[in-house]
């Protein structure tokens, strides 16, 4: 029935389908948008596929994202057991030194990104130093949001 079904889910993913974005524009995170994994395409799009590690670990992980994206938990051990251990912490992820090292990185290289959004003039005021903080803050926290939101669970 549609009113089990999540939002954005298909049965139309295509393994092979994936496998050829990832190909050829998997640095741009369009494999993850044909998965439905929005969050994930925008950090892969902003980071160049995590400077080309992320495309690595995609390599392998491909067919559990095409599961997920499908919801073919019934015939998949692996998202049988992804869907009970985020249903079991209320979606709440566990604590990762991974997950907490690319928000710091993803923090740092988006508040660098924002400050370089604007020019301001050479003088040294208190102005200036405020609109590049406010920026780099704001970054920053878009940073950290994007990897906690990305996956299966979210923050």
């Amino acid at each position: 029935s549609s009113s089990s079904s999540s939002i954005g889910s298909s049965a139309n993913v295509n393994l092979l389908t994936a496998y050829i974005l990832w190909c050829f524009g998997g640095v741009f995170g369009v494999h993850h948008a044909y998965l439905n994994r929005p969050h994930q395409g925008l950090g892969w799009y902003a980071t160049g596929g995590l400077f080309g590690w992320g495309l690595l670990r995609d390599l392998y992980r491909m067919p559990t994202y095409v599961s997920l994206a499908r919801r073919d938990s019934k015939d998949s051990v692996a998202a049988k057991v992804r869907a009970a251990t985020v249903e079991a912490r209320n979606g709440v992820p566990k604590i990762s030194l991974v997950r907490i090292v690319l928000m710091g990185l993803f923090g740092s290289y988006f508040g660098w990104v924002a400050s370089c959004l604007v020019s301001l003039p050479h003088e040294q005021g208190w102005t200036n130093a405020m609109v590049y903080g406010m920026l780099r803050l704001w970054g920053t926290a878009a940073g950290v949001w994007l990897v906690g939101n990305m996956g299966e669970e979210t923050l």
